[in-house]
């Protein structure tokens, strides 16, 4: 925690969802962003993040793949994992969820539930705005 911000890793290929996504949690949290897979896990021992936002869809490494590595750090293996994708197709979703991730939201995501993921996934009591 930086300033007594939760720190938020955010994984994902897009350079305009890492930059949308950083504009909007940095108001409340410490945003990380990596823009591949490799990246975050290099990354996570660094910054030992409290929670991380994994797409699924990159190339190289797709989400349930780096999912897999981050689970074998040992900085990694209790850190909430929401997975944030386009992806919706049923076989895709039930793969994921056999992974135990905290989460799995769609892209675009709503900005409410993504926020009330958040708190769940750091602990964090209902807030009021």
């Amino acid at each position: 925690m930086v300033d007594d911000k939760y720190t938020v890793l955010v994984v994902d290929d897009s350079g305009l969802v890492l930059r949308s996504m950083k504009e909007l949690l940095q108001i409340k949290y410490d945003v990380k962003i990596a823009v591949s897979g490799k990246l975050a896990l290099k990354m996570i021992p660094e910054i030992k993040p409290d929670v991380i936002l994994l797409d699924y869809e990159m190339p190289v490494m797709n989400g349930a793949e780096v999912f897999d590595e981050i689970r074998k750090l040992p900085d990694g293996k209790d850190v909430p994992i929401i997975f944030l994708t386009s992806m919706d197709d049923r076989d895709t979703i039930v793969e994921l969820m056999k992974k135990n991730p905290f989460g799995y939201l769609l892209k675009p995501t709503n900005w409410t539930k993504l926020q009330e993921n958040l708190q769940k996934a750091l602990g964090i009591e209902d807030e009021e705005e």
